[in-house]
């Protein structure tokens, strides 16, 4: 409700502004409204001027609708990268109440459930980077390569939840470049 009075009186504020300025201030000038049928018009200047107005115009709009959609594209990656951080920290915050409960309950933690860490791991730092390669991975998981490449792998093939540029083969491990789904 209140944003709707908002617009109400900006559009009233507006409206009296484009009325003040030209027809009030006009007329206090001296400027009368008068229709002179012995004026004559040159319509050839008037037509210049339209031609000029209707070539110039259509590429400002151009211009203005690139300017407009890249200012949108860019306020929805910041978006989605306050989200996927926002996202991150939750899961970071349940992974270490699970830790933590794990450790208090004398359970040590399985191999699938490092791997499972280790892919969460992968997958944050893949989206963080939004470009990265298997060595920076594994130097950032702590790991070997080949073990940051199957992980990757997996994300990429079985989770289908990063994407990849290059053969995703073992003897392309230094080759592959990971990049998060967009």
């Amino acid at each position: 409700m209140k944003t709707l009075k908002t617009i109400i009186i900006a559009i009233s504020i507006t409206l009296l502004l484009i009325i003040t300025c030209t027809i009030v201030v006009p007329a206090l000038l001296g400027y009368k409204i008068t229709y002179l049928t012995s004026v004559k018009y040159n319509y050839n200047a008037i037509g210049a001027y339209a031609s000029w107005v209707g070539a110039l115009l259509p590429i400002l709009l151009v211009f203005l609708s690139v300017y407009v959609s890249h200012q949108f594209e860019k306020e929805k990656r910041e978006i989605s990268d306050s989200n996927i951080a926002t996202v991150e920290y939750v899961k970071d915050m349940i992974d270490e109440l699970k830790n933590t409960s794990n450790i208090s309950a004398g359970n040590d933690m399985s191999s699938e459930m490092k791997f499972s860490i280790l892919k969460e791991k992968a997958l944050k730092y893949v989206n963080i980077s939004g470009i990265t390669k298997t060595e920076a991975v594994s130097k950032h998981l702590g790991i070997s390569k080949e073990e940051a490449f199957d992980i990757l792998n997996e994300l990429l093939k079985h989770d289908r939840a990063i994407s990849a540029g290059g053969q995703t083969v073992k003897t392309n491990i230094d080759g592959v470049i990971w990049t998060r789904k967009r």
